[in-house]
């Protein structure tokens, strides 16, 4: 009985942990704005390790099975708690060494090649500020036959399922300023690119302007 109640406790430290990093990571990816967006990739990165394994095949298997999210997180959860109570049985029993070198085993699996996207495919801050810049400068390109935007034009923001970068500004390096934005998986792009040559007229000169 004891041992089936160190495993439940372990699960459920497991489970809300995993909800956690789940929240933590819609949110850094700009969702409520409670957390700063430079750690999404940090989140993302636990998110994997406590994925593992169940989540993660889950996910390559049925990325669209939202209606067994739940049962597969806490059968997960159970998997975890089961794989920590038998650790700490092999630690008592052989040591503290291949135990640790178990884990690190399991923690590089669940941490594999992302190509800098979330766990489902989703884009992670990075990826999507570098999308928001070649779609800006591709557009701007055909049109003005100029690349005037980098990734400290503007700063990124992730909102309702999709990404937003730029806004429509007179003062513009050069004159230009865009408007990107698609959805989490960077699909869906839609691109406005803005070419201003307004000039500043003095209070007391001439009602002049100059396009």
């Amino acid at each position: 009985m004891r041992k089936l109640i160190a495993v439940v406790i372990v699960a459920g430290v497991h489970w809300l942990v995993t909800v956690g990093l789940m929240l933590a990571e819609l949110d850094t990816g700009g969702l409520l704005g409670l957390f700063p967006t430079r750690g999404h990739d940090v989140v993302v990165g636990l998110l994997k390790v406590v994925e593992f394994p169940l989540l993660t095949v889950f996910y390559a298997v049925a990325p669209d099975g939202e209606t067994l999210l739940l049962p597969v997180m806490i059968l997960n959860s159970l998997l975890w708690g089961a794989v920590v109570y038998l650790g700490f049985r092999l630690v008592r029993r052989m040591g503290l060494a291949p135990v640790l070198v178990l884990m690190t085993v399991l923690a590089a699996s669940g941490c594999g090649p992302s190509n800098d996207h979330g766990r489902d495919g989703r884009l992670s801050e990075s990826q999507a500020l570098k999308l928001a810049v070649e779609l800006a400068n591709e557009q701007c390109s055909r049109r003005f036959s100029e690349t005037p935007f980098d990734s400290s034009s503007y700063s990124i923001d992730f909102r309702k399922g999709r990404w937003y970068w730029g806004n429509l500004d007179l003062a513009g390096a050069g004159g230009f300023s865009t408007v990107v934005s698609f959805d989490a998986y960077g699909n869906a792009p839609h691109v406005e690119v803005f070419f201003s040559t307004d000039i500043v007229i003095p209070a007391d000169g001439p009602d002049i302007r100059q396009r």
